[in-house]
């Protein structure tokens, strides 16, 4: 931008010299001398100047300002999703009211949005920002159809729109199918179809997606362990065990805190088994990666429970309460073992 404002200022500036005598600065090497007579501006050549300097104002308003302003809007924007995204939302709004056509700035809107609802209790709230982000992602995917991103963020929102009942579940599983018809090979795609239909309850379309990307790549955690996690939710442990303990070994490509969920749920399935070595086992796998991991400690503390270990109970229940205020099993299993 700044080179563009320079040739803008340059251009204008050898413009004017032309047009009023200052040709004589590009005589070259020769080292003739000539005498230019300067004419004199007259009103009329006053006038039109003064309108080629408005045109190249608004040129340069039009060329560089508005974009500048839009990219500050933005950047501030996507910097204040992760806190403040009511805010984010404001500056966001202002990107796209600048550059309408630039679909990366739809995309930060509907992710701002999308954050915000999530972040507010108020029924009215969060479906007015959910469907802010849908109109979002929407308005990114008519700008760019072809992008597979586009269609599973909308996905994503359609989903949280039909949690609360304000969208049908189908249409948010027809833009993730669309994501995935684009590009059959994102694995993050099948774990965010899996996951959506988990959360609507929709286990066998949760299974369905989570099975498809683990047979695309079976050392990929993630869909390894979302497949044990629909096994628990439908009550299936012993489904559970093998996807859980694959995924717990299996590359998460940074994301540690999710193999820490991992282990945590494989304790969880050895314990409906009936199986508390394991379990306290897998739970100390997580805590060793997540020591205020305050389910990992209350599934370790059921399992030094059942194996007759009373203290180390307690004090694992306490420590998960003191992780976790708010942690109910961990507060009624000390209820139960006559501790408050």
């Amino acid at each position: 931008m700044i080179v563009l404002l320079a040739l803008l200022i340059a251009a204008g500036s050898v413009y004017a010299l032309e047009q009023h005598g200052g040709s004589f600065l590009f005589a070259g090497a020769s080292r003739i001398e000539r005498t230019v007579a300067r004419p004199r501006l007259t009103t009329r050549d006053t006038v039109a100047l003064a309108a080629r300097v408005m045109l190249g104002a608004a040129a340069l308003l039009l060329l560089v300002a508005r974009p500048l302003a839009a990219a500050w809007a933005a950047q501030q924007g996507i910097g204040l999703t992760p806190s403040e995204p009511a805010r984010a939302v404001e500056r966001l709004t202002r990107a796209v009211r600048l550059a309408p056509v630039n679909e990366l700035y739809w995309v930060k809107l509907g992710a701002a949005a999308q954050a915000h609802a999530r972040s507010v209790r108020e029924a009215p709230i969060r479906r007015a920002s959910l469907e802010q982000a849908r109109a979002a992602f929407e308005r990114a995917i008519r700008l760019s159809p072809a992008n597979s991103y586009n269609h599973a963020n909308l996905g994503r929102a359609l989903a949280d729109l039909a949690q609360s009942g304000d969208a049908a579940p189908g249409a948010a599983f027809a833009a993730f199918d669309r994501a995935l018809q684009i590009d059959p090979n994102n694995a993050y795609f099948y774990a965010d179809a899996a996951n959506a239909a988990l959360t609507l309850g929709d286990y066998e379309r949760a299974r369905e997606y989570a099975e498809r990307g683990s047979q695309r790549y079976p050392r990929f955690a993630l869909t390894r362990a979302l497949l044990g996690h629909i096994a628990l939710a439908r009550r299936r442990p012993a489904e559970a065990v093998e996807p859980l303990q694959q995924a717990v070994d299996g590359d998460w490509h940074g994301a540690e805190r999710l193999r820490v969920a991992a282990a945590s749920n494989l304790a969880a399935a050895y314990l409906e088994l009936g199986r508390p070595v394991e379990a306290e086992a897998a739970a100390r796998v997580a805590l060793e990666r997540a020591p205020n991991f305050a389910d990992a400690r209350f599934n370790r503390g059921r399992a030094l429970e059942r194996l007759g270990r009373r203290a180390e109970a307690i004090s694992e229940y306490r420590r998960a309460l003191a992780d976790q205020p708010d942690h109910t099993p961990a507060r009624q299993a000390l209820r139960a073992l006559g501790e408050s």
